[in-house]
């Protein structure tokens, strides 16, 4: 690992361990959490309080992130980059089937959920933004290959082969096309089990795209009360995006 490599990694590091303890924390707490020596840990904190990323509190030697930092990624917490009708979508979908509905979109070869509208129900699926997924075999996978063509989604298969992101639970590529072409022609994906044993999705790309990103919507539940439900899920998920007026380019249907 190069150096700029190894800064740039024990910065996310720092930053990482105060969204985890959510308090202020001393250079040799840091230090420990991120491990990296003293003397290291001491010029990246340095550097970080140069730019104005965190600040120092000189009566309790302790660093805290400042609102600047906490400015830079608001933009993209608060929702303000999504149309306020996909906003819209997601609610509705949530009143309607009582179940977690997410937004997910495609990290190089991970889907990536980045908006959450969390089920009230006292056993549900739990999500959070930033959490990641495998592209085979889940639903939000599913659904975002459906936008790709078949030589796409093999070389797509190959890079994951290629860095050992194939295990035993893993779909094989024959498998992952059939998946893909049931979504196709049903206009969504059902995974049961796929993420967590006692989980299923019914899932749809949205077939727009917004901030040069390709989206999938997902509804997420307990086996036991989706299970009977895919169907009508999957239709009215289908029926809510066909509906939607979102300015972008619509993507046209994959080729087999």
């Amino acid at each position: 690992m190069s150096s700029i490599s190894q800064s740039v990694g024990r910065a996310l590091k720092v930053f990482e361990a105060f969204a985890a303890e959510k308090r202020p924390l001393s250079a040799g707490e840091i230090a420990a959490i991120i491990a990296a020596p003293r003397s290291s840990c001491a010029a990246l904190l340095k550097a970080l309080c140069d730019e104005d990323m965190i600040s120092i509190d000189r009566r309790t030697s302790s660093y805290f992130p400042t609102a600047r930092f906490a400015e830079l990624g608001a933009w993209i917490a608060n929702g303000s980059i999504y149309p306020p009708e996909l906003l819209e979508l997601m609610s509705t979908l949530r009143e309607e089937t009582g179940e977690t509905v997410t937004l997910a979109a495609c990290n190089d070869l991970l889907i990536e959920l980045v908006r959450v509208e969390r089920s009230a129900q006292a056993i549900s699926f739990t999500a959070e933004k930033g959490q990641k997924f495998p592209i085979w075999g889940t639903g939000v996978g599913t659904a975002y290959l459906t936008l790709l063509d078949n030589s796409q989604i093999r070389a797509l298969y190959r890079r994951s082969e290629a860095r050992q992101m194939i295990d035993e639970r893993t779909p094989s590529l024959d498998g992952v096309l059939q998946m893909v072409a049931k979504a196709r022609a049903d206009g969504y994906a059902v995974a049961e089990g796929a993420v967590f044993r006692d989980a299923s999705a019914v899932s749809a790309p949205l077939g727009v795209d917004i901030n040069m990103r390709q989206l999938v919507v997902s509804i997420t539940g307990p086996t036991n009360r989706m299970a009977a439900l895919y169907g009508r899920y999957g239709v009215r998920l289908h029926q809510l995006i066909s509906g939607l007026s979102i300015t972008g380019e619509r993507q046209p249907d994959a080729p087999g």
